[in-house]
């Protein structure tokens, strides 16, 4: 995590904790491991997750007051196998790679698309925009000439 997100973290949940919100954050163990932080070995990761928490007390993160908790991945998903494995295996069953990639093309070019065309309305917008400015222009100067020419008889 970047210092910057990490203030940024400490805050809004310092902002949230003052409201009366109850805060969960994950710590994420198990899915570092499964993309080989630290080597793949989950107790330095637990150790690296433990001092996060230390960090984020020590930029200021209000710990104290029993609103903010933290949930380890690999200790709830040990806790719910049972809800948590079925659940895995069923989205494994139901899906492949080759359809989760597709799928994941047809979003990236539904989401370009999209943007393509916000592009275009401003564009579109700022020509309307320059159209109308140059019109007022081109006035401008039309109503200065017909003022020299008045002045000149």
């Amino acid at each position: 995590m970047h210092i910057a997100q990490g203030v940024m973290k400490t805050i809004n949940v310092n902002k949230m904790t003052s409201a009366g919100c109850r805060v969960k954050i994950w710590i994420a163990d198990w899915f570092a491991m499964l993309n080989n932080k630290m080597g793949g070995d989950l107790k330095k990761i637990e150790t690296v997750g433990r001092y996060m928490i230390e960090i984020w007390r020590a930029a200021g993160m209000n710990l104290d007051n029993g609103k903010v908790e933290f949930l380890w991945s690999s200790k709830e998903i040990n806790a719910k196998a049972d809800e948590y494995w079925p659940r895995v295996m069923d989205i494994a069953q139901k899906n492949n790679l080759k359809r989760i990639i597709r799928d994941r093309a047809e979003e990236r070019e539904k989401r370009r698309k999209k943007e393509r065309k916000k592009r275009e309305t401003e564009q579109r917008r700022r020509e309307e925009k320059n159209g109308a400015e140059r019109k007022k222009k081109k006035k401008r100067k039309r109503e200065r000439k017909e003022i020299k020419i008045l002045y000149i008889l």
